[in-house]
């Protein structure tokens, strides 16, 4: 699988983002936002998303917003692209239809099957998992989505006490989120590294690609995936509803 981890992940973004390998002629790419079945965003109705990948910008939008994008960067460059005036026009544009910016992520792919081996690890199957259904203390290694469903969890034990624990989730046909959660008093035990490498390889197992996204400015999350044996890949932007 690690020999097909980076077509397999173009894969799905070709998928979310409604483009063709021809369409890397372009440095800036905009297509018509389309959802399906095997896009991590079928299920919504954002009006753009944004990704940054390879050096190139390839927006996903409405019909009405596709020239004003086109305007607004035929001249940027994916290395400086995050910058306050972009963030600020893009915000500029959707308002305007009543969306705004939601988030702003880095994802991760594995780079190898590197894992750091404990005794204190617990596996739970999907059915299990379930038994942790409303504790707060896990809610970003699961989500309890049927849309997105929980498929495989890590815990790191000591003492008898859950100090950490993983999840991945079924996002999408080819990537298989990865959730962590690690008590606030573990935090300079490295149980996020050792959790988040053995659930990668767990999925490897299963053919498919684990993914790890995390908050740009979340420093610290970043650290345990490049520690973890991943590399990043692509950042996103993704729209939300305005609040009325």
């Amino acid at each position: 699988m690690l020999n097909n981890i980076s077509k397999t992940t173009l894969k799905q973004l070709m998928i979310d983002y409604n483009f063709t390998l021809n369409s890397f002629e372009d440095n800036l790419v905009i297509t018509e936002i389309k959802n399906s079945k095997d896009s991590r965003f079928f299920n919504n109705d954002m009006i753009f998303r944004l990704l940054i990948y390879k050096n190139h910008i390839i927006i996903s939008t409405t019909k009405e917003l596709k020239d004003a994008f086109l305007n607004l960067f035929k001249n940027s460059t994916s290395s400086w692209f995050f910058n306050y005036k972009n963030l600020k026009a893009i915000d500029n544009e959707l308002l305007k239809f009543g969306f705004k910016i939601s988030e702003i992520k880095e994802y991760f792919i594995p780079k190898d099957d590197s894992f750091i081996k404990s005794s204190n690890l617990r596996s739970y199957k999907a059915l299990e998992i379930l038994d942790f259904k409303g504790d707060d203390r896990f809610d970003e290694a699961f989500a309890f989505n049927k849309v997105t469903p929980d498929i495989l969890g890590i815990s790191y034990i000591e003492n008898e006490e859950i100090l950490g624990m993983s999840g991945v989730s079924l996002d999408s046909k080819y990537l298989y989120q990865i959730g962590i959660n690690v008590s606030s008093k573990s935090r300079s035990k490295n149980i996020g590294t050792i959790l988040v490498s053995n659930i990668k390889n767990e999925v490897l197992k299963l053919n498919k690609v684990p993914f790890y996204g995390t908050s740009i400015s979340h420093l610290e999350s970043q650290k345990v995936a490049l520690k973890s044996g991943f590399s990043p890949e692509f950042i996103e932007i993704t729209s939300i509803k305005k609040a009325d």
